[in-house]
């Protein structure tokens, strides 16, 4: 999960003290000096699955902001549950690291979309995960299916 917020920092430099937040771990991670959400439409309050969408909201969410808080920035990291300012980064930045957090991600094995944490799987090949019972049981009609075509040859 990643959460996305606006944050006061408190004890940091004035420069780095707005920080549109991408916390990963969801909202428990996020530092505790979140602003009420404003921008709620832009996915400002809101976990994402996605770290790409969470960036994409983040970044929405920064250029609405900066036109109020010229000193707004954005950062992204995880807070293991401590109060932890991020460090700014650069939109560029903040999109790299969200393409590299999404290809770390496990993906379902039938439709490649991010697996939840309770994911399914097969008993006869646990190593092999699905991200719905739906997607467990069309891979396995599917290996059924070609389980009879080598029977037929």
């Amino acid at each position: 999960m990643y959460f996305v917020s606006r944050q006061n920092y408190w004890g940091v430099e004035e420069d780095n003290q707005y920080v549109v937040e991408i916390a990963f771990g969801g909202r428990d991670y996020a530092n505790p000096d979140m602003l009420v959400p404003k921008w709620g439409d832009l996915g400002e309050g809101q976990e994402f699955d996605d770290p790409r969408a969470a960036a994409t909201a983040a970044i929405a969410i920064w250029q609405k902001w900066v036109k109020e808080e010229p000193l707004a920035k954005i950062g992204h990291g995880a807070t293991l549950g401590y109060t932890m300012p991020f460090e700014p980064s650069d939109i560029e930045e903040v999109i790299k690291w969200s393409e590299f957090e999404y290809s770390s991600l496990d993906k379902c094995a039938n439709c490649y979309s991010i697996l939840p944490e309770d994911h399914w799987f097969h008993y006869y090949d646990i190593d092999i995960k699905y991200c719905s019972e739906n997607c467990a049981m069309s891979a396995y009609e599917d290996e059924l299916k070609y389980q009879a075509s080598l029977d037929v040859e």
